[in-house]
């Protein structure tokens, strides 16, 4: 039977046009699986509110990469106890300047805030900054608006600013990049390996391919390093093979635990295949 499969597909790819369908077919193929994966923006209805319940009350310290106005710390900070700090990045300069105003802060929380990009490497690079705080500003040129304006934003790296933030570790790190996440994760290799971050969130979504990054990478670095990694949805925690799967590069959500967490976690809920 693999030899007329194989028979049939070496003839179809003799045809320039049926190729091309093929490509086609596959972009569909992607956006099917996407939607099997997607969930809502909406932080009460894509499982992080959930997420938040679970995670906010053991933690003391949070970190939020890719920042915007703030609303996922609201978010968490409900669940903490009083007392908590917040680590904040946010490179979009109209976004800053508005998180820099006290009157969005969560009361009985210190938060601090870093007008930097977070990256795999520390140095300057090229930022799209979209007007009024867009929430698609983005190192990756192709993934924001046309009328981004394009200036250049000072880049750290987790592993650098954890070595200064004198704590034993970071409860929580959730990350929003715009296809920047797994470049972020790059540059937390040490405390992920380290296991200094008790969870992680991240999003993954179609700038990923513009910045030369896979989902199968970011499962990699993370399962290697001893986390449950899992899908996010409002319907609860879902497993998947990226290796099985491919790369689809549509919008969905992903969090990993780190073994102890994944104990506490999986004593409360079961994850289901998603596929």
């Amino acid at each position: 039977m693999s030899k007329i499969v194989g028979s049939i597909q070496q003839s179809l790819s003799r045809s320039r046009f049926i190729a091309k369908m093929m490509i086609k077919l596959r972009d569909q193929c992607n956006s099917v699986i996407g939607l099997r994966c997607k969930s809502s923006i909406d932080q009460l209805e894509n499982g992080e509110g959930w997420l938040a319940a679970q995670i906010g009350p053991r933690s003391s310290l949070i970190v939020d990469v890719g920042a915007n106005l703030g609303n996922w710390v609201l978010l968490f900070a409900d669940h903490m106890a009083k007392g908590g700090r917040a680590i904040l990045f946010e490179p979009n300069p109209d976004a800053s300047r508005k998180l820099a105003e006290d009157g969005w802060r969560p009361q009985e929380m210190t938060i601090e805030l870093h007008e930097k990009a977070v990256s795999d490497a520390e140095g300057v690079l090229d930022f799209y900054a979209e007007a009024d705080a867009g929430e698609t500003s983005s190192l990756v040129s192709r993934h924001s608006l046309k009328d981004a304006q394009k200036t250049q934003v000072a880049v750290t790296t987790l592993d650098r600013e954890f070595a200064e933030l004198g704590a034993d570790q970071i409860d929580m790190l959730k990350i929003d990049a715009e296809g920047f996440d797994l470049h972020v994760l790059l540059g937390a290799r040490q405390i992920i390996e380290d296991q200094k971050v008790a969870v992680i969130q991240f999003e993954y979504n179609a700038p990923w391919a513009h910045a030369g990054s896979t989902l199968s990478a970011a499962y990699q670095l993370l399962e290697g390093a001893g986390y449950k990694v899992f899908l996010l949805k409002s319907e609860g925690l879902f497993t998947l093979d990226p290796a099985a799967t491919g790369e689809f590069f549509r919008y969905s959500n992903f969090v990993a635990f780190r073994e102890d967490v994944a104990r506490e976690i999986l004593s409360k809920v079961t994850p289901q295949p998603i596929f």
